[in-house]
């Protein structure tokens, strides 16, 4: 985000001073035209300020860091882009051509600068979906995440082969289980956890016995869970 702000400054730059090159170093006089007649300093100020007001904008959005918002960063910045070379092409034109007045030119880029803000917001917007949808997500898979690195470091603590024949088969449910999660399915989902940590107990004592019943239970809850998904997903 900061690179392509940093890049859509430096083409900012580039822009403001062909700009400003082109209009000052134009001749004065073209005929009974004037060049710095009638509204040109008013007309070049706007201009000039529509340009800071993109610059400016331009900063608001790109500011922000989110690994999630890359393709709309990506469209946004050509956005930006594409206001800033209309804004330039039409300032330009419009502030040089003989009886245009040069408000016109100001108009115009105001109106790419208003265009351009609008858009932002609405970036802005689409991107915070985005954002809360991807942390919804996060949300809904963390507890099998967790609970499957937990399972896989209890494999390999098992001293004996019954006891890492269980934790392996306990492993391997959790593993393959639905990853999504439903409002409702968090009481099972407390059981779960209560009977990971009784058996990570009876692994950690060597009681293979007691680790055995309670693996078969957590075999148990898992199916239990993935039924509850898999009825809530259909």
């Amino acid at each position: 985000m900061k690179k392509q702000f940093k890049n859509y400054a430096i083409i900012w730059s580039v822009a403001l001073i062909v700009f400003s090159m082109i209009v000052f170093l134009v001749p004065d006089h073209n005929g009974k035209y004037y060049k710095f007649g009638g509204a040109f300093w008013a007309g070049y100020i706007l201009i000039f300020l529509a340009f800071i007001g993109q610059l400016i904008i331009s900063k608001v959005f790109f500011k922000e860091e989110n690994k999630d918002k890359v393709f709309l960063n990506l469209r946004m910045f050509s956005l930006s882009i594409t206001c800033l070379v209309l804004s330039l092409i039409f300032g330009t034109a419009l502030m040089l051509i003989p009886d245009y007045p040069q408000w016109l030119g100001a108009i115009i880029a105001f109106v790419l600068l208003g265009f351009y803000a609008i858009a932002v917001v609405m970036a802005k917007g689409a991107a915070e979906i985005v954002s809360d949808i991807g942390e919804k997500t996060s949300q809904k898979t963390s507890f099998i995440r967790e609970m499957t690195s937990y399972a896989e470091q209890l494999v390999s603590k098992a001293k004996s082969d019954e006891a890492k024949a269980t934790a392996s088969k306990v492993y391997e449910a959790i593993r393959y289980s639905n990853k999504s999660s439903y409002p409702g399915v968090e009481e099972t989902e407390d059981k779960i956890s209560s009977a990971f940590s009784d058996f990570s107990n009876a692994i950690a004592n060597s009681d293979d016995e007691t680790a055995k019943n309670i693996g078969e239970k957590l075999l148990d809850l898992i199916n239990e869970r993935d039924s509850f998904v898999k009825t809530n997903k259909s």
